[in-house]
């Protein structure tokens, strides 16, 4: 017996009702999808995420004079920065309306508040982030960095995806902006994009990625270039000065009024290093992806070095 036929289950196009996109900030971060932020480290990418909470938190005009759709609730979820001395700060040098903002800290059974756990992305911290749009109607979630919610392999392109399903299908039933950080790779001889840390998949759920990157000639002003974006035309990039604010450890931020036409090539491939010194870089970026969440076998980060084209030797030198 062969078993009952498998039937596609399909819907055609004459009966589906075309929708227009909608965007948080038009034509740079769209509603209800999943966009990421990528670069080097220290390159401004968590600066800009929490100017984009603060914006949306507060309802003004974004930076390049688009029309904000007024003010909303914002989720922060946070692997690096502490709450008390650098994000609440910043958030108040932006000028954010900081009741409309929260940091998720863990997740625990609405009978056991007690026992909590801390806050993965996996099935049990999308639910609670259902449950907790259900009541406050989040308008953003920012992830940085979203490799550190995980448990899956995100190099592993087909993990990757079924890893990040989840968390798309929540961006799209409760209309909510993601945007996403990951830190960037440092090979110079290869397309922008490709260099996001983790495997294709990552930047392939994206429907936007921003690189961000500071001008070597001004390391005040930080440039915001398009890698990836296919639900508008590209207008440009945009680009923002850091000043400081007396009395404060934090910086405000000044934005351009001209966009920034600079392309992610002349951004993110300066002159090549030697051979050896990319591939020591290669395997130090290597080393920091596969240790993230604590030790291993050192036999364990020598097999999936290989797999990368990285030697023994050179992940030893990583190392030290």
């Amino acid at each position: 017996d062969a078993g009952p036929e498998i039937v596609l289950k399909t819907r055609k196009l004459s009966e589906i009702k075309p929708q227009r996109v909608k965007f948080l900030w038009p034509g740079r971060i769209p509603e209800g999808k999943f966009t990421m932020g990528t670069g080097l480290p220290d390159q401004g990418k968590s600066l800009f995420a929490l100017m984009l909470a603060a914006y949306v938190s507060n309802g003004n005009q974004w930076p390049d004079g688009a029309e904000n759709g007024g003010a909303g609730r914002v989720l922060i979820l946070a692997a690096e920065d502490d709450a008390a001395d650098t994000i609440a700060p910043r958030l108040a040098n932006f000028g954010a309306d900081l009741s409309k903002i929260e940091i998720i800290d863990a997740t625990f059974f609405e009978d056991k508040p007690d026992k909590q756990r801390p806050f993965m992305l996996d099935s049990t911290g999308v639910e609670a982030l259902a449950s907790h749009a259900e009541r406050n109607e989040t308008k953003l979630l920012i992830i940085d960095t979203i490799s550190h919610f995980f448990a899956a392999d995100l190099n592993k392109a087909q993990e990757c995806k079924q890893a990040l399903k989840p968390l798309v299908q929540y961006a799209a039933r409760y209309e909510a902006s993601i945007f996403a950080i990951e830190h960037m790779g440092k090979s110079r001889d290869r397309d922008p994009l490709g260099r996001v840390m983790g495997s294709t998949g990552l930047a392939g759920q994206a429907r936007y990625v921003w690189g961000f990157a500071k001008d070597p000639n001004d390391p005040d002003r930080i440039r915001m270039v398009r890698l990836k974006g296919n639900l508008s035309r590209c207008t440009g990039g945009l680009a923002f000065r850091c000043e400081s604010v007396p009395d404060s450890d934090h910086p405000k931020v000044t934005w351009e009024p001209q966009p920034c036409m600079d392309s992610p090539w002349d951004v993110f491939c300066p002159p090549k290093i030697s051979p050896r010194e990319e591939k020591l870089d290669d395997a130090i970026d290597h080393l920091r992806s596969e240790l993230r969440f604590g030790p291993l076998f050192a036999n364990e980060v020598y097999e999936t070095g290989a797999q990368n084209g990285l030697s023994k030797r050179t992940l030893q030198k990583a190392g030290k």
